[in-house]
């Protein structure tokens, strides 16, 4: 179970980290802590839509819980980055540097829940709707997920 959990919270932390962020938004919370915020939004909106098909309150939770945890390393990493920028100590490799320790510190807290869910054993259960729909209209959940896969592969 362990397996299914952290992949659905990668997942989710890959599509808003990186694709719910406009190239505006990013430019924009270099310089704006409304605009990490904005940011920090998105990414729990993502998460929720990737969870919204195994939605019970304790999944809501966990999403919060991890959208929650993205916002202060995001909050940190800004506090961070404006203080090398004031002190104009910011160079290409700091820059790198920052972005791979907060990237790891994510993927850690990923890890982290994922793990402390499967402590609590709490079960995934995919929306009844959500798979009566499937049928009705033929497709299978698992050939959604990969036909969606494969179109992120191909962009």
């Amino acid at each position: 179970m362990f397996k299914v959990y952290f992949i659905l919270l990668l997942l989710a932390h890959i599509l808003g980290d990186f694709y719910a962020q406009t190239s505006n938004m990013a430019k924009q919370k270099e310089n704006s802590m409304k605009w990490v915020l904005v940011h920090c939004l998105c990414y729990w909106l993502t998460t929720v839509l990737i969870l919204l098909p195994i939605m019970s309150w304790k999944m809501f939770w966990i999403g919060t819980v991890s959208s929650v945890l993205h916002t202060l390393i995001d909050i940190l990493k800004y506090w961070h980055v404006s203080k090398l920028r004031k002190n104009n100590i910011m160079t290409l490799i700091k820059d790198r540097n920052i972005f791979f320790m907060d990237q790891l510190l994510h993927l850690i807290c990923l890890v982290g829940i994922s793990y402390l869910v499967v402590l609590e054993n709490i079960p995934i259960y995919v929306c009844r709707t959500l798979t009566q729909f499937f049928n009705t209209i033929g497709i299978s959940e698992r050939g959604l997920v990969s036909w969606g896969g494969s179109i992120i592969n191909n962009t």
